[in-house]
């Protein structure tokens, strides 16, 4: 995978979530021409910092996977994700032969607005705590944890082997460990969570305390906790079982990287 770290350009955040599925691909164009790729991969990643310009396209591609999905329209994705803007970052999968986007990942660093996932939780469940679940999975330094917001990979580009999802993952992760990060905390829907931990062996479990809830229009989502720098180790473990074999390009790609050129950091 080819990952490039794009360089911060002020913007409006906010305005994002609602620019069309054509200004999101001029923008991803102009990406590609501003910051060209290395490597001979089709399908590059970018990290790109909130409040650069060309985050837009990763709101773009949220807001349109989650209204289809799950009725989160503009207004209500700013409402949710606005006050975690400058927290951000995207990781943006971006198709360089035809200069569409095909997926993002965002993650909330810690930061004035905390956490997403367990401020939301806090919210949600009345028998939750931040501080007692923070203790329990051993978060002593927030800023050594990320929350991944989001997840989003338009439908046309979800092939069976989930290469998409499996780039934006692994682009996760090696920026992750490049940045010191020991902690991820997330809300996931739990169909998504079954295949990514049985399948995949992503060493994530259900967060202490928490249980399936419905969440923005999802109606069994999973708190989750996630061991960062266990990731790589953990699926290199599943590639030994009988599913890890069935499933060994996939794990392959998100344990050894076999497609880190893609990833433009």
């Amino acid at each position: 995978m080819t990952v490039i770290d794009v360089e911060r350009e002020a913007t409006s955040p906010e305005n994002g979530y609602g620019i069309t599925r054509e200004q999101a691909a001029k923008l991803a164009r102009d990406l590609l021409e501003e910051r060209p790729p290395e490597g001979g991969d089709r399908f590059v990643c970018y990290k790109i910092d909130g409040n650069d310009r060309f985050a837009d396209i990763g709101r773009q591609v949220e807001c349109e996977v989650f209204n289809e999905a799950f009725g989160n329209d503009p207004e209500e994705m700013r409402e949710e994700y606005g006050p975690y803007e400058d927290q951000s970052t995207f990781f943006i999968s971006i198709d360089r032969e035809t200069g569409v986007p095909t997926g993002v990942l965002r993650i909330i660093r810690n930061g004035e607005g905390g956490f997403k996932s367990l401020n939301d939780l806090e919210g949600i469940l009345p028998d939750f705590s931040q501080e007692e679940a923070s203790r329990f999975h051993g978060i002593d330094n927030p800023d050594e944890c990320w929350d991944i917001g989001t997840v989003a990979v338009p439908p046309e580009f979800r092939a069976k082997q989930g290469g998409v999802s499996l780039q934006l993952y692994r682009g996760m992760y090696v920026a992750s460990q490049q940045e010191g990060i020991k902690h991820f905390v997330s809300v996931i829907d739990e169909r998504p969570f079954e295949k990514m931990t049985k399948f995949l062996g992503f060493p994530f479990e259900v967060i202490h305390g928490g249980r399936p809830f419905s969440y923005l229009g999802s109606e069994k989502s999973l708190p989750v906790y996630g061991d960062a720098p266990e990731f790589e180790k953990a699926v290199r473990r599943k590639e030994r079982t009988f599913r890890g074999f069935l499933a060994r390009k996939a794990l392959a790609q998100l344990g050894r990287g076999t497609k880190d050129g893609s990833l433009q950091f």
